[in-house]
């Protein structure tokens, strides 16, 4: 333990918040929340050998430690998952993908709505749906969605008149004032109730509206309204009843040499109407651990929060609490975490284990991962070629000219083992053009990349 360490430990505040840890180069490699900051961040310097591996390696690269205090550990958890989500650190466990997972969009805040596919989440008045893991899902979705409604989709309104989506019937041209603000709020609540799951009451509300549109001689409106209703049933029978009522998310987890997946089940006024799988990088952690740090990733950016949620294993009995009383705040309503023991939501919960299984011998099968992560084969690599430190990043360089002309050299760069794309780099070769030499040529690119530039690699490949 450096000296700055034991200082920090010596004044750390007797009060709820989140500790961030960073290395020798600043850079951050954990955040974490405590109920009391003291207690908490002084554990990891204790009784090290009973510590996990992870924890050690943790331990052994902590430079320097600062601390936020708040007012609650509900405050300080909030504050953990946003400062997770904008520094991705390393020793944190995190959703496999470093893309954020897409949402659809209902513009809500507009007169006249309209729905598309997003990946930032405002506080703009909109109404957001997912994360969905599943591209094509949600894609799928948005077909079913505009194939039903005859929603607009141009983002600008500044015309006098119609599209050719009006005349194929596929949007009402509200641009044009063909449709009243009410009519087409009624297709966006539609929308909406459909989304949501709600496809029973969805059912009730369409056929009203065609009795209406019928009773008032509007047969072009009913015959509409008619079509939406008869695939909204085709819908509603698809869905399947699997509880007597209430809303709830399933979640079931595997692991594997590969990683960990997790399968969740979205049931909404007692039907299963839909599923969605993450991947998470693990490595000794536990189950508990794993689902832990997942609740917070997923309720952090999911566009709603069923009253209960079912779990394999359940947080540890301090975290329960306040996840339950994060969760019931975002609600607005009570939210628990149960582990069913008997009966439907105990089947349920199985078959959402199974399926996570079932997914992860699918991706092995498939040869879509390697049983050996991108980090152990860095360490592989470091320990071939005898070298003191980690190779937390490697710079490989080539060159490439045709016939002696054009000379070019690229760059790619691989961090903990990953390739690190937005770090790759083209340059043009100046100091042999005309007459190819490969060696010149390497000099100049070797020299340029590094003259001024102060992140030194580990290993350089040429």
């Amino acid at each position: 333990m450096n000296e700055s360490i034991a200082k920090t430990l010596a004044v750390l505040p007797d009060k709820p918040g989140v500790y961030i840890m960073r290395d020798e180069h600043g850079k951050i490699i954990y955040i974490g929340k405590a109920v009391v900051l003291k207690n908490r961040v002084r554990s990891y310097f204790r009784n090290l050998a009973s510590h996990t591996v992870k924890v050690k390696a943790l331990v052994a690269k902590v430079a320097e430690i600062e601390t936020i205090v708040t007012d609650s550990e509900v405050e300080a958890l909030i504050l953990e998952c946003n400062l997770i989500k904008k520094h991705r650190p390393r020793y944190n466990i995190m959703l496999k993908d470093d893309k954020t997972y897409p949402y659809l969009k209902v513009t809500l805040q507009e007169d006249f709505p309209r729905i598309y596919v997003t990946r930032r989440q405002l506080r703009d008045g909109a109404k957001y749906y997912g994360p969905y893991a599943d591209a094509g899902a949600m894609h799928a979705t948005v077909k079913l969605l505009r194939s039903m409604f005859p929603l607009r989709n141009c983002r600008k309104m500044n015309t006098d008149r119609p599209c050719l989506q009006y005349h194929i019937k596929r949007c009402l041209a509200p641009c044009a004032g063909y449709v009243s603000r009410e009519d087409y709020g009624k297709m966006i609540k539609a929308v909406c109730m459909l989304l949501d799951g709600r496809t029973s009451e969805l059912e009730r509300e369409l056929k009203l509206q065609m009795q209406q549109a019928a009773e008032n001689y509007a047969f072009e409106e009913a015959a509409r309204v008619r079509d939406q209703l008869q695939a909204v049933i085709r819908i509603n029978e698809q869905q399947k009843a699997v509880t007597s009522g209430g809303d709830l998310d399933i979640v079931g987890l595997a692991k594997d040499s590969s990683g960990t997946c997790l399968q969740i089940f979205f049931v909404r006024g007692g039907k299963l109407i839909g599923r969605d799988n993450f991947f998470l990088q693990n490595d000794d952690d536990s189950d508990q651990e794993i689902l832990t740090a997942f609740i917070k990733q997923y309720y952090n950016e999911a566009s709603f929060v069923p009253r209960e949620i079912l779990l394999p294993v359940l947080p540890a009995a301090d975290e329960l609490i306040v996840l339950e009383e994060w969760l019931t705040a975002r609600a607005g309503r009570k939210v628990e975490f149960l582990q069913p023991r008997r009966g439907t939501k105990r089947e349920l919960l199985h078959l959402a284990v199974e399926n996570a299984a079932k997914l992860l011998e699918e991706r092995l099968r498939k040869g879509q991962v390697s049983l050996k992560t991108e980090e152990q084969a860095a360490e592989e690599l470091q320990k071939a070629l005898q070298l003191p430190n980690a190779l937390e990043r490697i710079d490989c360089f080539d060159i490439s000219h045709t016939q002696g002309t054009e000379t070019v050299a690229s760059m790619v760069v691989f961090r903990n083992g990953k390739p690190c794309k937005k770090d790759y780099r083209r340059y043009k070769i100046e100091s042999t053009e005309g007459k190819p030499d490969d060696f010149k040529s390497m000099q100049e690119v070797v020299y340029r990349r590094y003259k001024d530039y102060e992140e030194l690699p580990s290993l350089v490949i040429i």
